[in-house]
């Protein structure tokens, strides 16, 4: 089974039917189908000052695939998301 790591430290939403959230600092994991996927700060809030956290996403399906759309909002400068497949 393959998994899914995102490091964010930007203001974004994925849809990835779940509220998760990436935790401001350390790892989460979430075994879905289907979600929205929020930074530290939750659907309304801002992320908190020098986040770190990641979050894995496991397909509830295993040898399925998870497929990520969505927006970033950010500062140029200092806020990322990556991808490892």
């Amino acid at each position: 089974m393959k998994n899914v790591i995102l490091i964010i430290s930007v203001f974004f939403t994925i849809q990835i039917s779940a509220q998760l959230t990436v935790p401001q600092s350390g790892v989460n994991n979430y075994t879905v189908c289907s979600g929205t996927l929020y930074d530290s700060g939750g659907q309304f809030g801002n992320y908190s000052d020098n986040s770190n956290g990641y979050t894995v996403l496991n397909p509830s399906t295993p040898g399925n695939m998870i497929q990520i759309g969505g927006t970033i909002n950010g500062e140029n400068c200092c806020d990322f998301m990556q991808i490892f497949n």
